[in-house]
């Protein structure tokens, strides 16, 4: 059988139980902030690269050929 020592009485107090578990759910919490912030800066690096993506690859100044021709809305060359 064993005896009750001072280590085995601190390990059962109950405020000091309360206080481990808050410490964990507080942790538990700056964790998931952590990761969730995380996530946010990956979507907008995302959004930053599809946007530059995006303008590279589109501009709205460039020629098409009219819609009633057979290459209708195809881009052409620019006429100088």
């Amino acid at each position: 059988m064993r005896s009750s020592s001072s280590e085995d009485s601190k390990e059962r107090d109950p405020s000091d139980t309360i206080s481990q578990a808050r410490i964990q759910h507080l942790l538990r919490g700056a964790n998931s902030a952590a990761a969730l912030r995380h996530q946010f800066a990956l979507l907008g690096a995302e959004a930053a690269h599809r946007l530059t993506l995006y303008r590279l690859h589109f501009n709205p100044d460039q020629p098409r050929v009219p819609a009633g021709h057979p290459d209708g809305g195809q881009w052409m060359n620019a006429v100088t």
